[in-house]
């Protein structure tokens, strides 16, 4: 889930959760490709978010699949992909829209 969008009113809870990341074989060929020439790429990478609702009250948190789906949506983020300086083999950056 991602908790920065999330909003109760009440016992309701509106929240966001990630349901698609979609990087196609050809951009994960061309990030690679240019992580080993350049150390550091930049590329939009398509993202589908789905907006459900649940009640506070209920024991565990729901999939958000059915009836709970409120809306979905579907939009571009610009990433940074760099070698990470510790145990981590990438480093993946969000970067602001105003940066495109």
């Amino acid at each position: 889930m991602l908790d920065s969008g999330r909003t109760s009113d009440g016992t309701t809870v509106e929240a966001y959760a990630l349901k698609e990341l979609k990087i196609s074989a050809p951009l994960l060929v061309s990030l690679t490709t240019g992580l080993c020439a350049l150390k550091k790429v930049h590329d939009l990478v398509e993202v589908t978010a789905v907006k459900f609702w649940y009640d506070s009250l209920w024991l565990s948190k729901p999939a958000p699949i059915g009836d709970l789906v409120l809306a979905e949506y579907s939009f571009r983020i610009p990433l940074q992909l760099r070698w990470a300086a510790d145990h981590r083999l990438i480093s993946v950056q969000i970067l602001p829209t105003a940066s495109c």
